[in-house]
């Protein structure tokens, strides 16, 4: 045996292991003269080659090489080379990986390169050399990776064979992923990690990609499958979206570990479920002589499916529709006005009622039987006058909208609304103008916006609904996101009263303009309900660009008797309250302290404007009020109020609101007045009130 000390290297700092402190390690000595004992297993010699002669070896004798493992054991990850220590006495000898051999053998050079440990699967060695430097490639594999290292003593020779040695390398990071949920347009993949796996990469496709091919780009560094990784979550569960029902996809899988070491690729086939009846789309349509008994479909956008005419007649659709109303069917038999329901199973991106055929789809279409599953993307039923009736949505056919404005805009013969019917909806952000001008709704029910938490606007959201007499108080409970809520209620000339609690879980609120304008059945509005808006700023607007007029949050409640005292006092960033009480005409009496938080408070125009059933003012409405600016018609045609007009007490002396501006370091100058006591000739300071001021 020769005399030598092989070094096995992490890097470049090496690790020097003899036999006498490593023995379980055999030492390698295939083609030598001095080691005459057969060796099995892996790490153990070959058969003897037919060898050169001793001639072309650095010492005479017949070649050889020696490890000093008996097996090379590689990590998952390369995070430096792996250098190897040999000797040998073959001056210019040659190494490849058996992988590599058995693939050239093979003769197909076509097929699927191997996945090699080595990112070098071939090289040379020679008698000077003693060390391999082996860069390899993270084992991108659920399992340890097996090979050998083959050594020959020449390159042109195959036969030259002189040794043989193992390398294993080790399993990383990985994920076994198990469908635990199929759906039409989802999947949910239960992701169960291994060896620290805690990031993942997925790629989803309809294509199977050769798990190889993926490794050899993720080695070569031309990957463009896994571009963005997620955190594993605490459940395990990755939802795959936006699929296509009916069909085959594969999920393609990498785990990172917690230092973002890349290591196992998975794949792992599903598909998603086929639609049945529930999935239906059921639609009620009026045929009649305006649309000469044909049904035109409010269909837009990308469709795909069947529809069944009801009629024994059915047709397969898969095309991009780009008017509503152009997917129609004409009925012969019948001539005179008949409510018929189809059935369309599928996917479509719109139902419309803004199209070329608006008319047919507007004055046909009766109800919505069943919503389905129809992957929609957009709903406007603009001005649909015929539509009555609405279901819930139990199979979330809404899940995906990100808006509902215009929704139901002006569908005068809806009546009612069901519980559910946004159960889905949970990604709208909107619902400006979803019921408005929809003249026949006399409830809506409670858990209406609960799914939609993030909502922020709720603009002209009820909007001359004139047979609504009231509203739930948990209507708006989970939308703590909503910011605007302007003219929400406006014009809703039935409503008779209002929940104290329905406005106290949004904080964010920051504008309510106009809000409950012209609800000329309201007679009172209840204390607190204003006490969770503090972020308020706007209650109203002057109608520009005439400046004659103006609208606030109750402005025209024509029945509205009294007002609580707290209903501003949550609205310490109030500034512009233009006509909060414009026309309130029945109202009695205004409270001492309504404006007493509201110290940002600038703008108050048309505020109390035509009053006339107002006898009194309190003295002391504005003393907090120091900023005002713009007050013109404030009390413009308050005709019956009697007594003297605000002031505030300054050293003793009484500062009415057209004194103000002798008293710079007390009060903003207001800079807008005009007409602001127009036709209170009671009042018991009215002749000494500048002319422009009355």
């Amino acid at each position: 045996m020769l005399p030598l000390l092989c070094t096995l290297t992490w890097g470049t700092v090496p690790l020097i292991v003899g036999s006498t402190l490593l023995a379980s390690c055999d030492i390698i000595n295939v083609g030598g003269e001095e080691d005459d004992d057969e060796h099995d297993g892996e790490g153990g010699n070959i058969e003897e080659p037919s060898l050169p002669s001793e001639g072309e070896t650095s010492d005479g004798k017949a070649p050889y090489v020696r490890f000093q493992t008996d097996t090379l054991r590689l990590p998952a990850y390369q995070k430096e080379a792996f250098n190897l220590a040999y000797e040998t006495n073959v001056y210019n000898g040659y190494y490849m990986l058996e992988s590599l051999k058995n693939y050239k053998d093979s003769g197909e050079y076509a097929q699927q390169e191997p996945d090699f440990i080595l990112q070098y699967p071939e090289g040379n060695i020679f008698v000077e050399q003693k060390t391999l430097n082996l860069d390899f490639y993270n084992n991108h594999t659920p399992k340890p990776k097996f090979d050998h290292i083959l050594i020959y003593q020449r390159m042109s020779d195959k036969d030259t064979l002189i040794g043989k040695l193992p390398v294993v390398q080790e399993v990383g990071a990985s994920i076994t992923p198990k469908v635990a949920k199929a759906d039409l347009n989802s999947v949910t993949l239960e992701l169960n990690p291994h060896n620290g796996a805690t990031q993942y990469a997925i790629h989803v496709s309809q294509d199977s990609i050769p798990l190889a091919s993926i490794i050899r780009d993720v080695n070569e560094g031309m990957d463009k499958l896994f571009t963005s990784t997620s955190t594993l979550p605490a459940n395990r569960m990755h939802v795959v979206e936006n699929l296509q029902d009916a069909t085959g996809y594969y999920a393609y899988i990498m785990a990172y570990d917690q230092e973002n070491n890349a290591g196992a690729i998975t794949m792992i086939p599903f598909a998603t479920s086929i639609r049945n009846s529930e999935d239906d789309l059921v639609l009620e349509i009026s045929l009649n002589p305006l649309n000469n008994f044909t049904a035109y479909l409010p269909f837009e956008g990308n469709v795909k499916g069947v529809v069944d005419w009801g009629d024994g007649n059915s047709e397969a659709v898969n095309t991009y529709i780009g008017s509503a109303g152009e997917l129609n069917h004409h009925y012969d038999r019948i001539s005179s006005v008949t409510k018929k329901q189809i059935r369309f199973r599928g996917s479509v991106d719109y139902l419309t009622s803004t199209s070329t055929y608006k008319d047919y789809i507007r004055n046909s279409l009766t109800g919505i039987v069943q919503w389905g599953r129809p992957n929609l993307k957009t709903i406007s039923f603009r001005e649909v006058k015929t539509l009555k009736t609405l279901p819930k949505d139990t199979r979330g056919a809404l899940a995906d909208l990100e808006s509902l404005d215009e929704c139901f805009y002006k569908c005068t013969a809806l009546e009612t609304l069901p519980e559910g019917l946004f159960t889905y909806a949970s990604k709208v952000s909107s619902f400006n103008r979803t019921f408005y001008g929809c003249t026949s709704l006399r409830s809506v029910p409670a858990d209406l916006f609960a799914a939609a938490k993030n909502a922020t606007s709720f603009y002209y959201t009820f909007f001359e609904c004139s047979a609504l007499t009231s509203v739930p108080e948990d209507l708006f409970a989970q939308n703590t996101q909503a910011n605007n809520m302007n003219e929400i209620f406006a014009y809703c000339t039935s409503l008779e009263s209002i929940p104290a609690g329905l406005f106290r879980n949004n904080a964010n609120l920051n504008s309510m303009r106009s809000a409950f304008t012209h609800c000329t059945s309201l007679k009172t509005i209840p204390q607190g309900l204003l006490s969770a808006c503090s972020r308020v700023t706007v209650l109203g607007e002057v109608h520009y660009p005439a400046n004659n007029s103006a609208s606030g949050i109750f402005s025209d409640c024509t029945a509205l008797e009294s007002i609580p005292e707290d209903l501003f006092s949550a609205m310490t960033n109030l500034e512009n309250a233009p006509g909060i009480f414009d026309g309130c005409t029945a109202l009695k009496a205004i409270p001492e302290n309504l404006f007493a938080n509201n110290k940002k408070l600038r703008k108050i125009e048309f505020a109390f404007s035509g009053c006339k059933s107002l006898t009194s003012l309190p003295t002391g409405l504005f003393d907090q009020n120091l900023m005002l600016e713009s007050i013109y018609n404030v009390f413009a045609g308050c005709s019956s109020l009697r007594g003297e007009s605000p002031y505030t007490v300054i050293d003793g002396k009484k500062v009415h609101l057209y004194e103000r501006g002798n008293y710079p370091d007390y009060f903003l100058s207001i800079a807008s007045y005009s007409d602001t006591f127009k036709g209170c000739t009671n009042l018991s300071d009215y002749g000494q009130m500048p002319e422009l001021w009355k």
